[in-house]
């Protein structure tokens, strides 16, 4: 059984690598080389905001599709509660855009004060917006185990960003405007093709219960994606206002490159998780421990192998300027590390049994890295915020530990 889902899981692993791991990782040595320190600075926000952004747009609401999607009870009432989910995300999106429109002077002034630009805010709304059935579909091709589908789409994603911002720079474009248009056009056609091919029927009968049930699984996914985003992205909105570009510059480029270890890590754990679903609760436990070695023999060799040849990496992804970025790498790298090193089957013994208590433990964490950089920030810069981020993993690895011990000496689960 291992061994099948572990073959099934390494492709959807690969696909999922791939997209992330080319905009955030493979392209960096050409965002840092084609772009100007200033230019980076703003690329950095841009994507951290989209970030935000879209976990609020998606409202957790993929992660219930691929838990719910096999609940139903026929093809035809899974297609109607796809286009249900659709409806409802479309509603959530033109209130957000109805809040963003009110507010817009406050968010360009204090959370996107790098960018100045209000034509940049709307491309962040329409990119997170568009990305929400791009990421239906590519659930429905996990959940329906399609893994050429699966790989073939995502290589698309993949080829069409990059084959844009090579379009794009030949039309004349800026390293920063081409980058952020290629986004745009390709989530656009991804989104095409997603709408095209997802199997769905819009039917507005009974979609308040189905809601209502959606909200049930989504509102605490939504709040814990936040609570997640504060735990390292929000560092690059909040360091806007303390310190100067170049200094947003390289923290963000340390963050990303220590950001390997946690695209692996969340590509492979939602490779595995539909998995998972279809297995016996009590089967849970078991195989996850087994999939946990392979899992963590990855993770710790990522982490040694970029931690010991910090200064050559850096020097591979970026100019001689970014080596002022390697004390903040190192400490994000470990962050990083204990953060995803967590004990796997811990983890999902808490989402099987105590699935609140997930929720207490990231809040917790967020809490202190929020705290810390408010306090610290300040008046020390980005190294008060890779430290406040380190204490926050510390926190969430320490927590998630204390509280399994203490649920299974009390045999409160099973």
């Amino acid at each position: 059984m291992i061994k099948n889902i572990l073959k099934s899981s390494v492709i959807y692993t690969i696909g999922d690598f791939l997209v992330v791991a080319v905009s955030g990782i493979f392209l960096l040595p050409y965002y840092t080389r084609a772009m100007s320190i200033s230019e980076y600075s703003v690329y950095s926000v841009f994507i951290a905001a989209i970030g935000l952004v879209t976990f609020i747009v998606h409202f957790g609401i993929v992660s219930t599709f691929s838990r719910m999607y096999f609940t139903k009870n026929s093809e035809k009432e899974r297609n109607v509660y796809t286009g249900q989910l659709l409806i409802i995300h479309c509603f959530i999106v033109l209130f957000f855009v109805l809040f963003i429109y009110l507010i817009k002077g406050y968010i360009l002034s204090e959370w996107l004060s790098s960018i100045k630009n209000d034509r940049y805010l709307y491309i962040i709304v329409a990119i997170s917006s568009f990305s929400f059935v791009v990421a239906i579909y590519s659930g429905y091709l996990r959940v329906t185990e399609k893994p050429k589908l699966f790989i073939l789409f995502q290589l698309s994603a993949v080829f069409l960003y990059v084959f844009f911002i090579f379009i794009l720079r030949q039309l004349g474009f800026e390293a920063l405007d081409a980058v952020i248009f290629a986004l745009l056009i390709s989530t656009t056609l991804m989104w095409l093709v997603s709408i095209y091919f997802l199997p769905f029927t819009l039917q507005l009968k009974g979609i308040v219960n189905v809601s209502i049930a959606t909200m049930k699984f989504s509102l605490p996914i939504l709040i814990a994606y936040l609570l997640y985003f504060c735990l390292n992205k929000y560092n690059v909105l909040f360091l806007q206002n303390h310190v100067d570009e170049n200094q947003v510059a390289y923290f963000n480029f340390a963050l990303q490159l220590s950001s390997i270890l946690m695209i692996v890590a969340g590509a492979a754990g939602k490779a595995i998780q539909p998995a998972l679903y279809k297995l016996p609760e009590t089967q849970v436990i078991g195989t996850s421990i087994n999939l946990a070695r392979y899992y963590k023999l990855t993770i710790f060799t990522l982490f040694i192998v970029i931690f010991v040849f910090s200064e050559r990496v850096i020097l591979f992804f970026a100019p001689d300027d970014f080596l002022k970025s390697e004390d903040a790498l190192r400490v994000l790298l470990i962050s990083a590390f204990i953060y995803n090193f967590r004990s796997v089957e811990a983890t999902l013994f808490l989402y099987f049994n105590k699935p609140k208590y997930t929720l207490y433990i990231t809040s917790f964490s967020a809490l202190i890295v929020v705290s810390f950089s408010a306090y610290f920030v300040p008046n020390f810069g980005v190294m008060a915020s890779s430290y406040s981020i380190l204490l926050g993993s510390i926190t969430a690895m320490l927590t998630n530990v204390v509280l399994v011990n203490i649920l299974l000496k009390r045999k409160e689960c099973i």
